[in-house]
């Protein structure tokens, strides 16, 4: 009872919760109808759920009066994995479900049961909205805020003291030392001229070989950027037609990999000489997933169309 009281108490500052209709890692709005199945789960367990481009007016006006639930997307080549993550208006993290998984090959029954699995950290809550509880939080917000002003302005004039009584006792010291300074002067005059002098010779020369350097430097940078460019994309390929699918090649140009369309957009059956596995795309970047010795492996590709 004490977990489930601690949940119920989480959720009372905020009225409703928000739902994407087009969550941050898929490409299409209400991909494999997650936006729809997500509002329909939290519904069901009495929250007050919008979609986040049909805000009522309170809300657009406060949006603190609201959580925004994201679906974290883990997914791997065969395994489905989503949690629901829900964030204030300050995007700090309120309450996060646990990873809720699917063997399904199909997409849209293997997130349909994923999302359920994970949505059962919810389970045994009912929600109630307090306004109480959320001018509350309002107010402690603004004592933190007050508190930590005035630390800041104790801090800064305690800082201010300090320095004072250093330049006070600087400009002390150096009254003390000025009858002292003004009997070597001239001799300080004579030593100074000749280092000057030593020291413009040292320079020049010294200025030679960092010239000399820069430019051994300069040459080593140009030959290395293109390669560090294409190191940060991924590796370059370019796109040929063939029947169902597309050739991958590389500047050589040599065939990398054949990839086949399937049925899902931007997501492709992947062949090479020696192995197998899908490319897909994941935001702007593709990705080539495959095993190797076993292992799960994850290639980025910057392909060209």
């Amino acid at each position: 009872m004490g977990f489930l009281t601690t949940l119920h108490a989480q959720f009372e500052p905020y009225k409703y919760i928000i739902v994407p209709t087009q969550f941050e890692d898929f490409t299409k709005e209400n991909q494999h109808q997650t936006s729809t199945l997500l509002k329909h789960l939290l519904t069901q367990r009495e929250f007050n759920v919008v979609y986040e481009n049909n805000l009522p007016e309170e809300l657009r006006k406060n949006r603190c009066l609201g959580l925004k639930a994201e679906l974290n997307n883990d997914s791997s080549l065969f395994t489905i994995k989503v949690n629901v993550v829900m964030t204030d208006c300050n995007d700090q993290v309120v309450f996060a479900t646990e990873q809720g998984r699917s063997k399904l090959k199909e997409f849209k029954p293997g997130y349909a049961e994923a999302m359920r699995r994970s949505l059962r950290s919810l389970d045994g809550i009912s929600h109630n909205y307090s306004p109480k509880k959320a001018e509350q939080m309002e107010t402690e917000e603004m004592v933190e805020v007050e508190t930590k002003t005035s630390n800041t302005t104790k801090d800064v004039s305690e800082a201010t003291i300090a320095e004072t009584k250093t330049a006070k006792k600087v400009v002390e010291e150096k009254i003390e030392e000025t009858p002292m300074m003004e009997t070597s002067m001239k001799e300080k005059e004579v030593v100074e001229k000749k280092m000057k002098e030593t020291a413009t010779m040292e320079v020049s020369e010294k200025e030679k070989e960092i010239v000399e350097e820069k430019k051994e430097e300069t040459s080593m940078m140009e030959t290395s950027v293109k390669e560090e460019i294409v190191a940060e994309k991924g590796l370059l390929l370019y796109a040929q037609e063939i029947p169902n699918g597309f050739q991958l090649v590389d500047s050589t140009p040599k065939i990398v990999l054949r990839i086949f369309k399937t049925s899902v957009a931007d997501h492709f059956i992947a062949t090479s000489d020696d192995k197998s596995g899908v490319v897909y795309k994941k935001g702007a970047i593709w990705i080539y997933e495959f095993y190797e010795n076993g292992e799960q492996v994850k290639q980025q590709l910057t392909i060209k169309f």
